[in-house]
């Protein structure tokens, strides 16, 4: 039965991983402060009538989503009335479909108009096996931890308002997800977390730090019209859907290292106002940089740009070192101070192409390859690396032009 005092019996031991869903040797991500004096947490809520657990740690079968929605709120008004704090968290909690400011929950919700309605809401190691939508509620979310939670069905949030850290560090969302319109006040956590189906970040405003680092996309990600107010970091993430990063503006550093593109990636008309970091950033399609504007200097080296945009773009100081621009779109781009050692820009579309003071070296290649190194047609070469500009003509369709 329940615990002498009534609450629920569910204890979670950061050094067994079947108390929260682990798996052996995996560390717990718990925060020390809610382990009691045994180094465990145990769960403050109330344990169900004739049952030993409280209906969070129920089994979702067992207990209606109704039912749970209305616990939690409750949880929340005596969290907002600074009561008891404790009921805050949900540590490895059990919810089937989690709707809150839907209408048909709208009776069961309590009156927070004479209480504090900032709160903070930990749900580590929760599963969600229904869909989770949340909008417009009656209250703000201080900080939430989301860390390690499971969200089998979609995911939406809908003018959500979050004061400040989120974390869902090493979340799995398993079908679609979309925070589209969402205000993060300071940092949030997405670091290692996996995205099966659709992920929306469009609109979203960024307060703080922007953690992606290590995260999966499956599928499109889309973060289109963000603005990251601070650092964004999206080192190690793996996109393997279409990517949108339009009209976004990178206000902090913006780092890519080591992220790999697996589909065509779209920057346009974004505007990177701090350092970029590429270092061994994998492009497998082509990726479009059109009408961006890079403030500081970016590093492209050693980068496969094959047929990429950047057309209108401001390359101002841009390192293109040992990178291959072959037939990649750069007309109308201002290349001011660019490096360009070693680049291979054969067949690249340069009309208008603004290239003042940049830096170029022997084997930096604007023509076209010839069969034979022998042939006297070098003399063309050497001829066009005579001059101080590179002469392009847009009719120019190669050798095979009859």
């Amino acid at each position: 039965m329940a615990g002498t005092d009534g609450t629920c019996e569910y204890v979670l031991d950061p050094d067994d991983p079947e108390t929260w869903g682990g798996e052996e040797g995996q560390e717990c991500l718990i925060d020390e402060e809610l382990l009691n004096d045994d180094g465990v947490w145990s769960c403050p809520h109330e344990a169900e009538e004739g049952q030993e657990l409280c209906i969070f740690h129920l089994p979702v079968d067992e207990k209606g989503d109704e039912e749970v929605v209305e616990a939690f709120l409750h949880s929340i008004e005596n969290i907002a009335s600074n009561t008891q704090r404790q009921k805050s968290q949900f540590l490895a909690a059990k919810f089937g479909e989690f709707k809150l400011g839907e209408p048909e929950v709208e009776e069961c919700q309590p009156d927070f108009s004479g209480a504090g309605t900032e709160v903070g809401i930990s749900m580590l190691y929760a599963t969600v096996t229904g869909e989770l939508r949340w909008s417009e509620l009656p209250f703000s979310i201080s900080c939430l931890c989301c860390a390690g939670v499971k969200f089998l069905n979609s995911v939406s949030l809908f003018e959500v308002d979050f004061r400040k850290r989120v974390d869902f560090s090493g979340v799995d969302f398993g079908e679609w997800v979309s925070f589209s319109g969402i205000e993060f006040g300071r940092q949030v956590d997405f670091s290692e977390a996996k995205f099966e189906g659709r992920a929306s970040f469009s609109q979203v405003e960024f307060g703080g730090l922007a953690d992606f680092s290590g995260a999966k996309f499956e599928e499109r990600a889309d973060f289109g019209s963000v603005n990251f107010g601070r650092d964004a970091r999206f080192s190690g993430v793996e996109f393997r859907g279409q990517t949108s990063f339009l009209i976004v503006n990178f206000t902090g550093q913006a780092d890519f290292g080591s992220a790999e593109f697996e589909k065509e990636a779209d920057f346009s008309y974004a505007n990177f106002r701090g350092k970029v970091t590429l270092r061994r950033v994998e492009f497998d399609e082509k990726i479009n940089f059109r009408d961006a504007v890079f403030t500081y200097r970016a590093d492209f080296t050693g980068r496969n740009l094959h047929d990429s945009q950047f057309n209108n773009a401001d390359l101002t100081d841009v390192a293109f070192v040992d990178a291959s621009l072959i037939s990649a779109n750069l007309e109308s781009a201002l290349l001011k101070q660019a490096t360009l050692l070693s680049a291979d820009l054969r067949g690249a579309k340069l009309s208008g192409t603004v290239l003042r003071d940049v830096q170029i070296n022997q084997e930096t290649q604007f023509l076209e390859y010839y069969p034979d190194d022998n042939d006297s047609s070098t003399h063309a070469i050497s001829a066009a690396r005579s001059q101080p500009f590179c002469v392009y003509d847009p009719e120019y369709q190669g050798d095979n032009m009859h």
